[in-house]
């Protein structure tokens, strides 16, 4: 692990295709490229959107007959019924004891603080 790897960072490319054709020795590439391309052949051949679609389509006929597919060059036809119609609720109205009581105006200050009736018939009675 001490020694210097062989391959730099200048000639990176150089170096490894030496190294490949070294590995490979009397290999044949052909022989895989041909194999790339019997792969690539075997893809192209596989369907395409449109096509299965088309097949799709077909299928569909085949099974539920042209009653079962809708008409194409109709028009649209978003809602079969009319949209209910919207009845609009009450409205809640405020009723006694709902939150804190309104503030009164304050009595005026001249006037005499009003007698406690309950300790003037107590009075009354004790004598």
């Amino acid at each position: 692990m001490s020694a210097k790897p062989q391959l730099g960072r200048d000639s990176t490319m150089v170096v490894t295709a030496k190294v490949g054709k070294e590995f490979l020795g009397d290999e044949k590439l052909g022989d895989t490229r041909l194999n790339t391309q019997a792969k690539k052949a075997a893809r192209k051949a596989t369907m395409r959107k449109g096509q299965s679609i088309k097949r799709t389509i077909e299928e569909a006929k085949l099974l539920l007959g042209n009653s079962g597919l809708a008409d194409v060059n109709s028009a649209r036809q978003l809602r079969k019924h009319p949209a209910p119609v919207v009845v609009s609720k009450p409205r809640r109205t405020h009723k006694k004891g709902g939150g804190r009581p309104k503030k009164t105006a304050s009595k005026s200050e001249t006037s005499a603080p009003a007698a406690d009736v309950n300790n003037a018939d107590d009075a009354n009675a004790s004598s």
